[in-house]
């Protein structure tokens, strides 16, 4: 796995991937903490971190991943997909970016920000299904490059 590192003003200095798509990933990239069950989450204080892999996601019912395949009607990988499951570290961000725009740092581009669902009860930005990497890197081939988000939003202990 090769790796990029951005440096940021708010985040530090970040780690993430290269792939062969033509884009940058930073997975699992915390942006708040839980501190005890059933508190409200508070801002996450960053530091240098290693966005080279996806953080654990909420705690749900056995195989959910593989049984959201069946309504897509097909079975993707698994390969990158962490099965750790954390209530009270499960508040991330995966951010995908175009390489071609690394020189200008990534400014002036639209953003996608995607939420996944499941209805408070199942689902994770972590799954093959919501990786954003085809999105961004087929908009930057067809000349209109984004950058794309998705949150790890498994958790809303304040929804009403």
């Amino acid at each position: 796995m090769e790796t990029v590192v951005l440096e940021h003003s708010y985040l530090g200095r970040v780690t993430g991937i290269k792939k062969s798509l033509g884009i940058h990933q930073f997975l699992g990239i915390k942006y708040a903490d839980i501190p005890t069950r059933f508190s409200e989450p508070v801002p996450h204080i960053p530091k240098d971190f290693n966005a080279t892999r996806y953080g654990p996601q909420a705690p749900q019912g056995a195989n959910t991943c593989e049984g959201e395949f069946g309504l897509i009607g097909e079975k993707l990988p698994l390969d990158d997909v962490i099965n750790i499951s954390s209530e009270n570290e499960c508040l991330t961000l995966n951010i995908t970016v175009p390489v071609s725009q690394t020189d200008r740092k990534y400014k002036d581009l639209p953003v996608v920000v995607w939420v996944h669902g499941g209805n408070f009860q199942l689902g994770s930005s972590s799954w093959p299904q919501y990786d954003l990497a085809h999105l961004v890197s087929t908009s930057d081939r067809i000349g209109k490059p984004i950058v794309g988000i998705s949150v790890k939003f498994d958790i809303l202990r304040a929804a009403g």
